[in-house]
């Protein structure tokens, strides 16, 4: 099986850390676990390459999203202080936000769990399951040793994590929230020496660059532009989501309907594009990819001035007025 496409690398543990194969058992839970630490994917996944460490786990997701393979899927990892858990999990370590107190973790690590979540139960074909115990298929540390990982917030949200992941296996977009991509996020969007995007000049110029589009640099918005507009969301869309459109810049059912929620917390090259959509709409939203407080303003002003209903988040009715 390998590893699951949305991991930015491989850092591999050492072979004192894990077990070959899976003594026959089949994938069919996952275990969350907390790092315990603020750390990158890198830096926990570098703790597992000390032969004498005696543990290790399948991925390691970092505070700001980024997810490592350790031991190949197709191996027992160890993890869970317990052999047939870990037998049958796939285990995932989860860099906390803060040290101490609820051992919180970031959004961008959450959105992260949930796809690589989606990601191995549509490969290996299970739901999740919580029930609070180790039968279920959402699986605890704590359940098998005297610890308090996974930690008091990331337990909080067992329940949540189950029903999103089951939500979008579903084919229910509603509860969707965009990861952060693993491209294109250190491109360089200055072209005016303040490293912002400050005019439709800029964002034709990005398009150009990030998407292939071949628009004039004319700082105008017109149809070519707004086309390339939703053709930049159709390849985010069939890329990170994989929703099998058209990428023909043409506004349609099909792409109404692939639409994901973004809401804040969600960062990445679609918040991006909802920022530019709204910047291009007369709304003046710095444009950081980052879907925090000011682009909730932004949009709950764009759903009131466009008679959608204003619940602040970034849906179908919101996306079809924003690119269409």
């Amino acid at each position: 099986m390998g590893f699951s496409s949305l991991i930015k690398s491989q850092v591999l543990a050492s072979e004192s850390n894990y077990t070959q194969g899976r003594k026959g058992y089949k994938v069919c839970k996952i275990t969350p676990h907390h790092m315990a630490g603020v750390l990158t994917g890198e830096q926990c996944a570098k703790l597992f390459q000390n032969p004498n460490r005696q543990a290790s786990s399948n991925y390691c997701i970092g505070n700001d999203g980024e997810i490592v393979g350790c031991v190949d899927e197709n191996n027992r990892a160890w993890t869970s202080s317990n052999r047939a858990n870990d037998c049958q999990a796939i285990t995932i370590e989860v860099s906390n936000s803060e040290v101490g107190g609820d051992w919180k973790i970031s959004d961008s690590a959450w959105n992260s769990l949930v796809n690589l979540c989606v990601d191995i139960c549509k490969r290996h074909g299970f739901r999740l399951n919580y029930d609070g115990t180790k039968n279920g298929s959402l699986t605890r540390h704590n359940m098998f040793a005297k610890t308090t990982c996974p930690g008091p917030y990331l337990q909080g949200r067992f329940q949540e994590l189950a029903d999103t992941v089951n939500s979008i296996l579903e084919g229910n977009s509603e509860s969707i929230q965009e990861s952060v991509p693993e491209t294109n996020e250190n491109e360089n969007i200055d072209v005016k020496n303040d490293g912002k995007i400050n005019c439709i000049y800029d964002i034709q110029e990005y398009l150009n660059r990030i998407y292939g589009t071949n628009l004039a640099l004319d700082n105008i918005y017109g149809s070519k532009t707004k086309s390339a507009m939703i053709l930049a969301l159709q390849k985010e869309l069939n890329r990170q989501y994989d929703k099998g459109l058209a990428e023909d810049g043409i506004w349609g059912v099909k792409t109404k309907s692939a639409c994901i929620n973004v809401k804040k917390g969600a960062s990445g090259n679609i918040t991006m594009l909802i920022q530019m959509a709204l910047f291009i709409k007369g709304y003046n939203i710095g444009i950081d990819k980052i879907f925090g407080s000011e682009t909730e303003k932004a949009v709950a002003q764009f759903q009131k001035d466009n008679g959608l209903t204003v619940d602040k988040i970034v849906g179908k009715n919101t996306f079809e007025k924003l690119f269409n």
